[in-house]
């Protein structure tokens, strides 16, 4: 398998273009991720009725960087 990815800030979405090599047959994959960056779900979450309270990197509560491989929200709704 080998992913040729870009990303396109003005959409958020990371493009992938996947190759699949079995058999002895080649299959093209692609597909796109859409990425929300925190300011982005905060908006949304407003936008329903609800407050952000914390953000968290993981569920061991760790803070959120450029690096967690999770995004947690804690959210409340607007009293």
């Amino acid at each position: 398998m080998i992913d040729f990815n870009s990303f396109d800030i003005t959409t958020g979405r990371i493009y992938d273009r996947r190759i699949v090599v079995r058999d002895g047959k080649i299959k093209e994959k692609p597909f796109f991720i859409r990425v929300y960056t925190p300011t982005e779900i905060k908006i949304l979450l407003e936008n329903v009725g609800l407050r952000v309270v914390k953000f968290f990197g993981g569920y061991d509560s760790s803070s959120l960087t450029l690096y967690s491989r999770r995004l947690i929200v804690i959210s409340e709704k607007y009293k």
